[in-house]
């Protein structure tokens, strides 16, 4: 008996379109005290193998149908070795601050391609960082993270206390994959029974055609917002990335709502606009009063305190152009008061049941991946994706959280992209930049912190 399941539409499209300079790869970040040496390599692996019972699409390989005749399909991997998925990676003795060694190291594993004759995931143990921490970074596919129930590896692995929680054995056969000719047959059965399914093999084979076309597309978007002020945001990408991360309190967020009326969302993307309005300074770009950065943020819409909430995307204009962060704020505000009541979105995902209670922050950006994917490039100038995180500390193998960051994808021209999580007090950014056009990313880091001082300032 053979065991396939084909890809998603959408599924289908992250993998065809993945080039080298555009490799569809989420990752969560999770900085741990480790200080008790709790855990190691060994120990990791053995989490990990119990875990997948959870997330047995991790277990497959992507299997393409032969001459494309069909969307590709998950096969299980009958060699699955979880000792090639986990990797341990030690610091020790490398030259420089720890922090930014761990962040340049992220940006390094984010661009590293991954054997697509195995399953598309690796998860990597940084040993050896200051102070007694490690590091665990879970890297996935963007076609593997389930869209409707977010369920994703570096999910499955965290626990809420100090012993790890059991999880019940679920014996894994991975059943026989089919080959080529039954692959084959398959695809061309499915197309005599469903004649439309004809347009969408010819759409793939117009991939490359599209990816080709991309050049234009950035170069509308540069000229249609902000009068020049997303120009470095869009453009061609290299095969190189620079990860940054930094966090704010989520303390200060709150006095922000509290004196302003804001909404959290709101008050997250109006201190990144002020962040990104230092950033272009920094760079020379000039600014007037109408600049703004035109951002797709998938965002909760509806959040009645039951433990699912609905999230869909909008397109929001953040001011950068607007030198007082009050009104940077109300501006974010109003734009986002008139577009939350659009439900249809051209091009938009559906509506998509969450469990914000414990739901897993990566499962959150991925589906804001997915809703980026399904806009026209030239409509947006950068991703941001803001996803709540445990407010209780959580654990790997006994070792103590205390950090989360996304580490998101770039998709076609985009040269940057922001992922937020909240995580026990503290909104961790996570941002994703295009070596060649955006390597100075660690100073929008240290602008973040600046135009949260700028936006406490101002409300008192």
């Amino acid at each position: 008996m053979t065991s396939a399941a084909r890809l998603t539409r959408q599924d289908a499209g992250f993998y065809a379109l993945e080039s080298t300079n555009n490799p569809m790869y989420l990752g969560l970040l999770v900085v741990l005290d480790n200080a008790a040496g709790v855990l190691d390599r060994a120990r990791l692996a053995e989490l990990v193998q119990r875990r997948l019972a959870l997330t047995p699409r991790y277990r497959c390989r992507i299997r393409e149908v032969p001459f494309g005749l069909g969307r590709p399909v998950w096969v299980p991997d009958d060699a699955f070795d979880v000792d090639y998925h986990v990797v341990r990676i030690e610091l020790a003795g490398a030259a420089g601050d720890g922090r930014l060694r761990l962040f340049d190291l992220v940006g390094e594993l984010a661009a590293r391609p991954l054997r697509r004759d195995r399953p598309l995931w690796r998860i990597y143990l940084v040993d050896d960082l200051p102070d007694g921490r490690s590091a665990v970074f879970v890297k996935s596919h963007a076609a593997l993270v389930d869209a409707d129930t977010g369920a994703d590896l570096g999910h499955v692995i965290l626990d809420p206390g100090r012993t790890a929680r059991s999880v019940a054995a679920r014996p894994w056969e991975p059943g026989r994959a089919p080959g080529d000719v039954e692959l084959v047959l398959d695809a061309l059965g499915r197309l005599a029974r469903r004649p439309q399914a004809g347009m969408e093999f010819a759409l793939r084979k117009a991939t490359d055609a599209a990816a080709a076309a991309g050049d234009s597309a950035a170069a509308a978007v540069r000229a249609a917002f902000g009068g020049g002020a997303g120009a470095g945001l869009n453009g061609p990408t290299s095969s190189q990335r620079r990860f940054a991360a930094t966090y704010t309190r989520l303390a200060d967020y709150r006095t922000i709502q509290d004196r302003t009326g804001a909404g959290l969302d709101d008050a997250v993307l109006a201190v990144i606009a002020g962040a990104l309005r230092g950033w272009m300074f920094s760079r020379g770009v000039v600014l007037t009063q109408s600049s703004a950065v035109r951002v797709l943020a998938p965002t909760t819409v509806r959040d009645d305190g039951t433990p699912d909430a609905a999230v869909t995307s909008m397109l929001v204009d953040l001011p950068v152009g607007e030198a007082d962060p009050v009104m940077r704020l109300s501006h974010i505000r109003h734009a986002r008061d008139v577009n939350s009541g659009v439900e249809d979105i051209p091009n938009a995902p559906e509506r998509t049941l969450v469990n914000l209670a414990g739901f897993a922050p990566a499962g959150l950006h991925a589906l804001g991946i997915r809703a980026a994917s399904r806009f026209a490039q030239h409509t947006y100038n950068l991703v941001i994706t803001n996803a709540p995180g445990p407010s209780r500390s959580m654990n790997i193998a006994g070792a103590r959280m205390l950090e989360m960051y996304p580490v998101l994808p770039l998709l076609r021209n985009q040269t940057l992209s922001i992922g937020v999580t909240s995580c026990h007090g503290k909104v961790c950014h996570g941002l994703t930049a295009d070596r060649a056009a955006a390597g100075d990313v660690d100073v929008l880091t240290r602008e973040l912190d600046k135009a949260m001082e700028e936006m406490l300032d101002a409300c008192r």
